[in-house]
């Protein structure tokens, strides 16, 4: 999976998350190839499950610790500027690791040690392949969609094994496109293509002149994700409370309530901080909230580790990661 270098890559990556905002870590998935039916991929020649023949319990857990090990990278720059945040670190990943396979040299070497990914092939391959035949499902009680693909110059020579392995692995799409002379129709036609994979939610993922008659190549990489909470809020109980701003003061805010005592939850405590997990529909997903009882975040962001992430195995309950987990 290696193509020529010496080029210049126009990347695009977006999040779209419907049916509650989401903090993503990720869990180590406990088999490869799940027991469900293959993958629907609405792009009918990529359906199907990705190649993760290869694939081992090392190299998936490598592959999650890896990745939270880049978002607590990412996260402790991007809080350096206060504000809220939200960012999938999956998703950026995912997008740097199909741009890895094309990268030699000193380039392949920056995004590695950024992106922490395996320098053995296989071991890489098969445990990105093995998290999309997991996860990625438009009929399980909840949708994931990965919008990928690579999109190429018409004439320009980009290898065919590099291409047939982005499909392979990561379930990439490839085409070719006349940016050089109709670069605005390309544009158009990406942005078309990924707003079918999101359900028209992300319609602008290349905004107006961010391609023009220079690009080669542009590779994008969009999430949708919807999904249902198994226990659901009722909205005729939002009410306003105060919610603390990391500058110490406080703001009113509309607040979801759950005041059924009978509703269980997985819960985990320790000192000045609750965990919370909140299942989605299907049986394969959940939130899982991190609360600081005071109202100062930095002494919760300074405990945040991949250790302390990896301890949880998103198929136990928490009381593998916290010892004093209870339900509430």
């Amino acid at each position: 999976m290696r193509m020529i270098t010496g080029l210049t890559v126009v990347l695009a990556c977006s999040l779209l998350v419907t049916g509650g905002t989401a903090y993503y870590f990720l869990g180590p998935a406990t088999n490869g190839r799940s027991p469900l039916p293959a993958p629907v991929d609405n792009d009918g020649a990529l359906a199907g499950w990705a190649d993760d023949s290869g694939w081992t319990q090392r190299g998936v857990t490598d592959l999650c610790n890896s990745t939270n090990l880049f978002a607590l990278e990412m996260f402790s720059n991007l809080s350096a500027g206060g504000g809220n945040i939200l960012f999938s670190p999956y998703s950026m990943e995912a997008a740097f690791g199909m741009l890895y396979e094309g990268a030699r040299g000193r380039t392949a070497d920056e995004i590695r040690s950024v992106f922490h990914f395996a320098q053995n092939d296989t071991a890489r391959w098969s445990s990105f392949a093995a998290l999309y035949n997991r996860y990625c499902y438009r009929s399980q009680g909840y949708t994931i969609d990965t919008a990928k693909a690579v999109w190429v110059q018409t004439g320009f020579a980009v290898l065919a094994q590099y291409l047939d392995g982005l499909a392979e692995y990561y379930k990439a799409k490839s085409a070719n496109l006349d940016f050089r002379n109709a670069a605005e129709a390309a544009r158009k036609t990406i942005n078309s293509w990924v707003a079918n994979r999101t359900e028209g939610k992300i319609t602008e993922l290349f905004p107006p002149d961010s391609i023009n008659s220079n690009t080669l190549l542009a590779l994008t990489n969009a999430i949708y994700f919807k999904g249902e909470w198994v226990t659901k809020f009722d909205s005729k109980k939002t009410k306003t409370a105060e919610f603390y701003t990391a500058n110490g003061g406080t703001v009113p805010v509309r607040m979801m309530s759950l005041p059924d005592s009978d509703v269980k939850f997985d819960y985990a405590g320790e000192d000045g901080l609750d965990i919370l997990r909140l299942p989605y529909e299907g049986d394969r997903l959940s939130m899982l909230i991190l609360l600081p009882r005071a109202a100062d975040t930095k002494d919760l962001e300074s405990r945040l580790s991949p250790a302390n992430l990896s301890r949880h195995d998103t198929d136990r309950r928490i009381a593998s990661l916290w010892p004093s987990s209870r339900s509430c």
